[in-house]
């Protein structure tokens, strides 16, 4: 088994046992707020929840400041902007390097806060782990880079709904009016004679 596939898989191992430490203490907070509250939100609530999260996602745009996390002290702060688009997500910066657009989940934590994922796979298998949280008009999360070779670099990342531009529709143009028409001229009367 290549080495990037057993980075790939241990990701995968680590991410579903981060999610079901998540479900437990999840389904824990649940049940004592549907002690204290008489009942508990049900699985229908949640995934309308995670659906509104992603509509309103979608379309959107974030500048995000990526700074690299403690031991990539070689590594310098940099920019990037991420855009979701029909339940995809694109980085401009990483599309230059070769990273191709990709899908993401959505989850809805225990407190409110829209928790997104993903991981994109370049052509030199270098895989790119997202996971970001939004806060209104506001992100934060983490960014892991594990290069082919085995060496991975975590960045930390923060940004901001990026303004919607306007988009430029051209003009309406108003109907020109009909040039004046010449009154109809009555047609010649025939003359015919009865003999």
């Amino acid at each position: 088994m290549s080495r990037v596939n057993k980075i790939v898989l241990w990701m995968i191992g680590v991410l579903f046992v981060l999610s079901c430490v998540g479900v437990s203490l999840a389904k824990e907070s649940s049940k004592a707020k549907g002690a204290a509250s008489g009942g508990g939100a049900s699985m229908d609530a949640k995934l309308e929840a995670e659906k509104r999260a992603r509509e309103a996602l979608n379309g959107t745009q974030w500048v995000l400041e990526l700074a690299p996390m403690s031991g990539e002290k070689e590594k310098r702060p940099t920019q990037d902007t991420v855009r979701f688009q029909g339940g995809t997500i694109t980085s401009e910066k990483l599309s230059s390097e070769g990273f191709p657009t990709t899908n993401f989940s959505i989850t809805i934590g225990g407190d409110g806060v829209t928790v997104w994922e993903t991981m994109q796979t370049a052509k030199d298998n270098t895989v790119i782990f997202w996971r970001g949280e939004l806060h209104g008009e506001t992100m934060r999360g983490l960014l892991s880079r594990h290069a082919a070779s085995g060496a991975v670099t975590d960045w930390s990342f923060s940004g901001r709904l990026k303004p919607a531009v306007p988009e430029n529709k051209p003009a309406v143009e108003e109907p020109k009016a009909a040039a004046p028409s010449k009154p109809a001229q009555p047609a010649p009367a025939s003359k015919s004679k009865k003999k």
